[in-house]
């Protein structure tokens, strides 16, 4: 079973601690809602939709990407499924993709937590409707060529230099948008500076200056110097 939902299951003593049940014969659930690939709001309230067989006592539902845990939520459905389970989505999470998972829960009193069946995962992404004001660590690059400028997303390649980028919502809320799905980067001139796979990295290929438009609103000015030898 997955390590990062075992370490949650303590949360329902605290929640379920007079709950008398006895192990459900069978734990199997399933999410059905939402689909994967969904993209989701931060800032809202998500309603995940789990299905199974029979009555379950508890759910146990926890979000988490290579980062860590975005956030989890327990839920104690009433009759037979499927179970609506309302998910916080704060403001401050970090767009990105997620994975999305469930697991179903007996608690005895007088006995610590027990899952029963772990769902499958479903893999989310949560974007803003639209993005706040951008802040770029830099922007302004030099590099030698066959160098790059990483974005620090999970598929990025090793490079000797970092962007960080970060936005601002209207009440303050800062958010790194490095992870964002949606955070489109085009190259003026790819000969000189291309984009990664997937916008992952900035790759500069032969000596040139170009610029990089993001979101056609801001642009970062990329130098490739010739190699010394």
């Amino acid at each position: 079973m997955n390590f990062r939902i075992l370490a949650r299951f303590a949360i329902l003593l605290a929640i379920c601690g007079s709950l008398h049940a006895a192990p459900p014969r069978e734990p199997t659930i399933r999410i059905i809602s939402p689909v994967n690939g969904a993209v989701v709001r931060p800032g809202r309230k998500l309603a995940v939709k789990i299905t199974g067989r029979g009555a379950l006592p508890g759910v146990l539902l926890t979000t988490f990407s290579a980062e860590g845990p975005m956030s989890d939520d327990v839920f104690q459905p009433l009759g037979k499924a499927p179970w609506i389970v309302p998910l916080d989505i704060p403001l401050t999470t970090e767009p990105g993709p997620y994975s999305l998972a469930a697991v179903s829960v007996t608690v005895i009193q007088g006995s610590a937590p027990e899952g029963e069946g772990e769902s499958n995962e479903v893999q989310i992404d949560v974007e803003p409707a639209q993005f706040p004001p951008l802040t770029f660590s830099e922007t302004a690059f030099v590099l030698p060529p066959d160098t790059c400028i990483t974005l620090f997303r999970e598929d990025s390649p090793p490079c000797a230099f970092h962007l960080f980028i970060t936005g601002t919502y209207p009440d303050g809320t800062e958010v790194s948008l490095n992870r964002s799905t949606r955070l489109n980067f085009v190259s003026q001139d790819p000969s000189i500076v291309k984009v990664w796979k997937s916008g992952a990295a900035l790759v500069g290929l032969s000596p040139g200056s170009t610029r990089i438009d993001v979101l056609g609103k801001y642009t970062l000015d990329v130098t490739v110097v010739p190699r010394r030898y």
